[in-house]
């Protein structure tokens, strides 16, 4: 059984955490068998998990997913396919509203613009077949 604490300070991974601890110690009383204790948590950790509707609720799935990652409940074959869908989830939501008295399309102020809108500046030449000095072969 993974080391994971309870008293996680996130609601939702406490939640997930319950349920896999549950789940584990029902399923390894009733069978004695540690290998599908572990599994049927495993599952358990995952349905626990929230539901895909709302940024809140969104944010916690993938803070479930990130945990499950680290303490061994949420496999990393797996985990590309759930984050997708909490990318996708979160496409899906309607944007935040712009800021009030900002007409749509109106340019950004010059000290609000982010590093990447900058020109950016021609990296080393990388020589080609016109370069002279190129060894070619005839």
């Amino acid at each position: 059984m993974p080391s994971a604490r309870s008293e996680h300070s996130n609601p939702a991974i406490r939640r997930c955490i319950e349920a896999y601890k549950r789940t584990y110690e029902a399923e390894f009383a009733k069978r004695q068998d540690r290998v599908r204790a572990e599994l049927a948590a495993e599952a358990a950790y995952r349905c626990a998990m929230p539901l895909l509707v709302g940024r809140a609720n969104i944010r916690n799935y993938i803070a479930c997913v990130g945990h499950g990652i680290l303490i061994g409940t949420v496999y990393p074959n797996h985990s590309g396919s759930l984050l997708y869908a909490a990318q996708v989830a979160l496409n899906g939501l309607p944007r935040k509203p712009r800021l009030p008295g900002r007409p749509r399309g109106a340019a950004e102020p010059a000290h609000a613009k982010s590093p990447r809108s900058r020109p950016e500046t021609p990296g080393p030449e990388i020589p080609g077949p016109e370069t002279p000095g190129l060894l070619t072969t005839k």
